[in-house]
């Protein structure tokens, strides 16, 4: 995994807060500036989240590079759909996306809710505890700190790399771009630019609070009927997980309780549980560091958009499911 997380020099205070919230000790201070050891880092963010003088941050890529391309799309995790309070708010942010100058707009809650059903199914018929790959950066801090546990992740493809797939086929001979919005840090590592992950399929993953302001000053809508799947939707919320799938899978989210779950995870200590969810962020998804907004709000506004929510989960080949 690489590295997404930059460091400036002249916004940096020296409080050091930063090298004493990394899970994974790829921060030290060398020369008298922070230095970042990108073979440790998980991009889980939460050195951003500690640093108020901006002295490290994690930008995507911009705009501009639509323009390198043939035809352009974006991709929608349903984590997304957590900034608009109703589906006229989704027409909205799909009207803005269109005015920024994406052609085609793909909503990926479909293929994620096919994605959570698989999971649980796989799970179900496991012998022991599987851990979901849902969360990139988890999946790093499996590798570094609870290496015990490496087998027992469930390497589910991507949406957005299954996605995109499906784009390149529909669109074979013409030369598109593909760009994801990014609610977390550790999204910004999926695709090939800016950061470098060859073998995507995503070519751009782009930041979504640099985005929003301008998506929130548009107001035009989108013309077309825009329909969300409800299995998709809670995947993306603590609480709906919760709510909707047995009592024998786990979803610790936030640094504390996943740190605690993997522990115990590590001693077979989770003797009532088939399946674990490990989220990075406070509330999942919902609560990335690059979204616009608080996890709070987001959690209401996706239970909201439930009730409209009426997509089939995405049909899968046996070829998409895995890595």
């Amino acid at each position: 995994m690489s590295s997404v997380i930059s460091y400036t020099l002249h916004n940096c205070q020296r409080c050091l807060k930063c090298l004493q919230v990394c899970p994974t000790q790829a921060i030290v201070k060398q020369h008298d500036r922070v230095q970042i050891k990108h073979k440790n880092c998980i991009n889980c963010g939460r050195c951003i989240q500690m640093c108020h003088n901006q002295g490290l941050h994690a930008k995507g890529s911009t705009l501009n590079d639509i323009e390198n391309y043939d035809h352009s799309a974006v991709l929608i995790p349903s984590s997304i759909y957590g900034l608009c309070r109703n589906i006229d708010d989704v027409r909205h942010l799909y009207g803005a996306l269109r005015q920024l100058g994406f052609e085609e707009i793909v909503d990926l809650s479909d293929i994620e809710g096919a994605l959570l059903n698989k999971a649980v199914d796989l799970a179900q018929n496991s012998d022991e505890l599987v851990i979901l790959s849902k969360c990139s950066s988890t999946v790093g801090l499996i590798e570094q700190q609870y290496p015990m546990l490496y087998n027992q992740v469930l390497w589910l493809n991507d949406a957005s790399e299954i996605a995109a797939r499906r784009l390149r086929k529909k669109h074979a001979g013409q030369h598109i771009g593909i760009f994801l919005l990014c609610e977390c840090a550790a999204h910004l590592a999926e695709a090939k630019y800016p950061y470098g992950k060859k073998d995507s399929e995503v070519d751009h993953a782009l930041s979504v609070v640099d985005l929003f302001p301008k998506i929130s000053a548009m107001k035009e809508f989108f013309p077309e009927d825009v329909q969300l799947c409800p299995q998709g939707l809670i995947s993306s919320s603590v609480q709906l997980m919760k709510e909707h799938l047995p009592s024998w899978v786990m979803i610790p989210h936030g640094h504390e309780q996943l740190t605690a779950a993997l522990e115990l995870a590590e001693f077979n200590q989770l003797f009532d549980y088939k399946m674990m969810i490990p989220l990075s962020c406070f509330n999942g998804c919902l609560g990335g560091r690059l979204l616009w907004g608080n996890p709070f709000s987001s959690e209401s506004s996706v239970v909201h958009l439930l009730n409209s929510a009426n997509k089939p989960c995405a049909e899968m080949s046996e070829e998409e499911w895995f890595l």
